[in-house]
């Protein structure tokens, strides 16, 4: 199930998002004028001062055994130059499955990113 939802190893990230690369942004900042917004079809909901956060492919993530899985996106505004992002993955396997491998039956993964102003 995990193939079907990432069928691209999510270390060999596309060019694209391993170089600087033009964001237009109107002010206020609002993430529903973002690329990733239209292009995942997410909403954001407001979650403090200048802060967001969406869940991104619910309904792949509820197909998951075991419930409780989720895929969410944070967004901050941190000042002028800075927007921090954060994805939390969270996987919850069923029992059996968390024997076999092994495992603790809940896992989650924390990546923070700092989208940086680098020039007009």
């Amino acid at each position: 199930m995990m193939q079907k939802a990432f069928p691209v190893s999510p270390g060999k990230l596309p060019a694209e998002m391993t170089a600087p690369r033009r964001l237009d942004v109107r002010r206020p900042f609002h993430p529903d004028q973002l690329p990733m917004t239209q292009q995942m079809k997410v909403r954001w909901k407001p979650a403090g001062t200048n802060r967001w956060t969406t869940s991104v492919m619910p309904g792949t993530f509820a197909k998951i055994p075991g419930g409780g899985s989720s895929l969410v996106w944070s967004l901050r505004v941190v000042d002028a130059a800075t927007i921090e992002h954060i994805t939390t993955v969270r996987v919850s396997l069923p029992p059996e499955a968390a024997a076999v491998m092994g495992t603790a039956k809940d896992c989650r993964v924390e990546s923070v990113n700092h989208w940086v102003r680098v020039g007009d």
